[in-house]
């Protein structure tokens, strides 16, 4: 555009008036011209095609199917011959397309007095026989869940009491898989209260009950 400018003053005839008479002006004029709107319509076209671009990453990221995890409770029951971890946890599903839940693992991390880290892999259980739950609060797996929804439900685990007799927990995770094979997590799960519940406790209970029926037998 300077070299065109220049080029123009440089063909201005004697008289200033009479600019439009002389032909290298004029031509030099309407070069100005065409480079301008060409640089205008060039600046257009790369934001049209920087905007075009943003729209289809846009679109090609809700298309990337993704489960987003939200822990909502979690607690452990420790027994006398297992330990059972209960979580609660919300599934939603941001994207575009339809995804699944494939399969689900609490993740522990353990030691011993070697200090040598060992990862166990638990996969859920519907044995719900010692907790306070449902068997319709689970969340089934596996479990289709649609375009922009969510699904909510607990996953239980049962640890055997000698795979972590005489270690140090050092972590707990949840992996959820979808049928895309990517992974969800949620990191350092952190339990809401942690309780024994022994056989004896469970005979306390018994015995407690039945002393009240004895005392109040119009109630039984």
């Amino acid at each position: 555009m300077f070299a065109l400018s220049v080029a123009i003053l440089k063909n201005m005839p004697p008289d200033p008036g009479e600019w439009w008479k002389d032909p290298a002006t004029l031509i030099a004029l309407a070069a100005a011209i065409i480079a301008l709107a060409s640089a205008v319509y060039s600046a257009s076209s790369a934001r049209t095609a920087k905007k075009a671009y943003r729209l289809a990453a846009e679109q090609d990221a809700r298309r990337n199917p993704q489960l987003i995890p939200y822990l909502s409770d979690a607690y452990i029951v420790i027994s006398d011959t297992k330990t059972e971890t209960a979580v609660s946890v919300t599934l939603a599903n941001r994207s575009d397309i339809d995804n699944s839940i494939a399969r689900a693992e609490l993740v522990v991390e353990y030691h011993r007095d070697d200090n040598r880290i060992t990862t166990l892999r638990i996969p859920p259980t519907e044995d719900i026989s010692g907790l306070p739950l449902k068997s319709e609060n689970l969340l089934d797996i596996p479990r289709a869940i649609p375009s922009h929804q969510t699904v909510v439900g607990w996953l239980v685990f049962s640890i055997p009491k000698w795979i972590l007799q005489d270690t140090v927990i050092d972590s707990y995770a949840l992996s959820i898989y979808d049928s895309y094979e990517k992974t969800a997590t949620l990191s350092n799960l952190m339990f809401r209260q942690s309780f024994s519940y022994s056989k004896e406790h469970k005979d306390d209970e018994r015995q407690e009950d039945q002393a009240k029926q004895a005392a109040n037998p119009a109630d039984g």
